[in-house]
């Protein structure tokens, strides 16, 4: 079985990590943690960094703190589950879509910040993309004590 881990940030990282680690696996079950670098970015995290390129090297280092940190906690737990990562650069849920058409995924396991209504419609929502474009079964993660 392959199983795609969607990661956006730190608290989902560990609401999906949780969410694998308290679930079984078959033996031979491929875990992917994936994180997308989004090309769209808020004007406010622009004014952070000096730079264009300064700020996606911000963006690739919390990627790589992240999927490391991921995929530590999710070698500690699953020690007969192989455990790969990646991070890749564009549109989060066109990638996340694409990555598990082309990896072949059975399952994509993807965070909800539980958007509804104007604020669905402006920010948008990878996981609502997700849910309805993947050709896989989609588990879809919500944060405990979220309104």
């Amino acid at each position: 079985m392959k199983v795609l881990l969607a990661l956006e940030d730190k608290v989902f990282g560990k609401a999906i990590t949780d969410f694998v680690v308290h679930h079984s696996w078959r033996s031979g079950t491929i875990i992917r943690a994936l994180h997308i670098v989004g090309w769209t970015l808020p004007e406010r995290e622009l004014l952070k960094s000096r730079t264009l390129m300064e700020h996606l090297e911000d963006e690739y280092a919390r990627a790589r703190e992240l999927i490391n940190a991921t995929t530590q906690d999710l070698r500690a737990a699953l020690k007969e589950v192989e455990i790969e990562e990646e991070i890749m650069e564009g549109d989060p849920a066109r990638r996340i879509l694409a990555t598990a058409e082309a990896w072949g995924a059975h399952l994509i396991v993807v965070g909800s910040h539980s958007r509804q209504g104007m604020s669905l419609f402006t920010a948008g929502s990878v996981c609502l993309a997700v849910v309805s474009h993947a050709r896989c079964s989609v588990a879809v993660v919500r944060l405990e004590n979220k309104v």
